[in-house]
């Protein structure tokens, strides 16, 4: 490597110096600014260096490449040898499914064929398989060759057992306040007005509806309306304090309805409200009404989030529209919680029913049963 230092008067002179003497292919290692001690003029030293090597010739890197090159392969061969390695793989995953289906069920091997059969229809209803383990585990008495009749008797010990159906609206000496929360796109709106017209047909001409959901300008007005067709006194209340100056003023109503603010899954804000209404109402009985056709996580997430407001009961909703009651079924056993109405339709009021043990095992059998 040749090194060489340059003075000059300025940066770009020393730099044509460097091309000069040492050639374009020159580095630049060092530049500093002084005075010349005699004279005091301001000097450049540049410290420049030239790599002496020679260049390798571009034959040589071409030789080099070539050389590098992979052997040919045949286009065919490749697409043969990537068909056998692809119907390897597919059998080789064939194969861990099967032992994945053998493993998943293992632990049913000491239970007979029917109930292992039993436990995979709950499965596929929307049952966790925990719980699905404790049906068959109860129903151990099932004969092996089964009937519908065995089945559904099985079945309704176990509904019988977990499951209350209760909490109808009664007759009372005293004033009632009926509460009827739930999610958003519940039909707890249309479920209120029915029980509203059920109260009316059945118990007592001396009800009314209020509103405390100011928020959605359309469930109030639907709620009007169905009040003014029904006969219903209507009233809207936008918070607590005119809540109570209306219930006041309805002291001789037998029964009053009060609708409430629907809530989405991450609303918490809704549940507080819902909460200072109940609280002021004095609200004597509380209904949820829940569709029954959410998944089992939904489902349980709704039944974790109300349960601080109490409810007494449930009225599920949009029955007609379910295809799978295995999610409804495990939360209303676990929370445990009373089943009071169905309903399956929009028609007020025929479309709304007492909740009971024979229809809800209908639903079940309707999953489990094939007839054969």
């Amino acid at each position: 490597m040749k090194i060489k230092k340059i003075i000059s008067t300025s940066l770009k002179e020393g730099k044509d110096k460097v091309l000069q003497e040492l050639g374009e292919n020159a580095i630049i290692l060092s530049s500093r600014s002084f005075k010349d001690p005699s004279t005091s003029q301001d000097l450049v030293e540049i410290v420049a260096a030239l790599d002496e090597l020679p260049t390798p010739k571009k034959q040589d890197i071409h030789s080099i490449l070539e050389k590098a090159k992979p052997p040919e392969t045949h286009k065919d061969d490749f697409n043969q040898f990537a068909s056998t390695i692809y119907s390897e793989i597919h059998d080789l995953k064939d194969q861990i499914g099967e032992i994945y289906e053998q493993l998943k069920f293992s632990f049913l091997q000491n239970y007979p064929k029917h109930l292992r059969d039993l436990y995979k229809k709950l499965l596929d209803s929307e049952i966790s398989p925990d719980f699905a383990l404790k049906i068959i585990t109860n129903m151990e008495r099932l004969p092996q060759n089964y009937k519908k009749e065995d089945l559904r008797k099985e079945i309704d010990k176990i509904i019988k057992k977990n499951i209350q159906f209760d909490e109808q609206i009664q007759k009372s000496e005293k004033q009632q306040v009926i509460m009827v929360i739930g999610p958003t796109g519940s039909g707890k709106t249309l479920s209120l007005v029915k029980l509203a017209v059920l109260a009316k047909i059945a118990i007592t001409n001396n009800i009314a509806i209020i509103s405390t959901d100011s928020y959605k300008i359309s469930g109030a007005d639907q709620l009007q309306t169905y009040s003014s067709i029904a006969g219903i006194p209507f009233f809207v209340a936008y918070d607590t304090n005119e809540l109570k100056k209306i219930q006041s003023k309805l002291f001789d109503s037998e029964i009053i309805f009060i609708d409430t603010i629907g809530k989405r899954q991450t609303d918490l804000d809704n549940l507080e409200y819902i909460s200072e209404i109940q609280g002021a109402a004095n609200v004597s009985k509380t209904y949820l009404a829940l569709p029954a056709n959410l998944t089992r996580k939904n489902f349980l997430d709704y039944l974790d989030k109300f349960r601080n407001l109490a409810p007494n009961g449930i009225i599920l909703t949009k029955i007609d529209e379910c295809v799978s009651f295995g999610n409804i079924l495990e939360g209303i056993i676990n929370y445990p919680l009373t089943l009071s109405y169905f309903t399956n339709g929009q028609q007020v009021p025929s479309d709304i029913k007492p909740a009971s043990g024979e229809e809800f095992i209908d639903f079940l059998m309707n999953n489990l049963w094939e007839e054969k």
